[in-house]
């Protein structure tokens, strides 16, 4: 009898941990922002995995598409990872200033737990000018935030384009690393932005952003102290009633 009461107060502490990594409330918002002029911001309520958006033309930016894809519906607390993708392309508007094109993404729907975590981020892209004309110069920036129940920035990184071709060039790839502590619910957070003045020069920029629990053990580790937590409860339940 004894042993059967434990064995369901350990059930319980698992039920715990399981409950809290699929804490699912949440929001994603996506925000477009030209230093030139105009900008927008797209909100999604549900989690689906990815998100496609498409913003009107800006002062200095037209054909700007993008894609967010994540796991964020996955529901695997031990890994919560982000891509955010977009292209948009030069126009002559302010010619020769280097406008920047910037878009935020941020998804607090991803479940987590409440153990260390790993993050990390990786900036990459590319430039190409569709009049085949020389490139100017461009940059590209990649700052990105991690949530559970503390928080860490990292970057942000940036790299300016290099030439492979005259009318084409390369971003990165460029990365960051650091740590944060989770929580039921992560936020991740990727500001993607790049600079461009020469007209017909399209941008085409990538933001990778991954949280991931250390070793396989933290969650066993986490599970062991929920179920130590569900066996001390019953225990002194069981006392009381003696």
């Amino acid at each position: 009898m004894l042993r059967s009461k434990f064995n369901l107060a350990v059930i319980a502490g698992a039920a715990l941990l399981l409950t809290t990594g699929r804490a699912h409330a949440g929001l994603v918002t996506i925000t477009l922002t030209d230093s030139g002029g105009g900008g927008g911001t797209q909100t999604f309520n549900l989690a689906q995995g990815t998100y496609s958006f498409v913003f009107p033309s800006t002062t200095d930016y037209t054909g700007i598409t993008g894609t967010l894809t994540t796991n964020d519906n996955a529901g695997t607390p031990a890994l919560a990872t982000m891509s955010l993708m977009f292209q948009a392309a030069r126009n002559s508007a302010n010619a020769g200033i280097q406008e920047r094109i910037q878009i935020v993404a941020s998804d607090s729907f991803f479940p987590g737990v409440v153990v260390p975590y790993n993050a990390s981020h990786t900036l990459s892209g590319s430039v190409f000018n569709t009049g085949l004309a020389a490139t100017g110069a461009t940059t590209a920036r990649l700052t990105s935030t991690f949530t559970g129940s503390t928080s860490t920035t990292l970057g942000p990184t940036n790299v300016n384009g290099v030439n492979i071709a005259t009318f084409a060039q390369s971003f990165g790839p460029a990365s960051a690393n650091g740590t944060f502590s989770g929580a039921g619910n992560l936020t991740l957070t990727a500001d993607l932005s790049a600079t461009a003045g020469t007209a017909n020069d399209v941008l085409g920029l990538s933001g990778n952003l991954q949280a991931t629990t250390p070793e396989p053990a933290s969650l066993a580790l986490a599970f062991t102290g929920f179920a130590i937590a569900g066996a001390g409860a019953w225990w002194r339940r069981s006392r009381f009633k003696a």
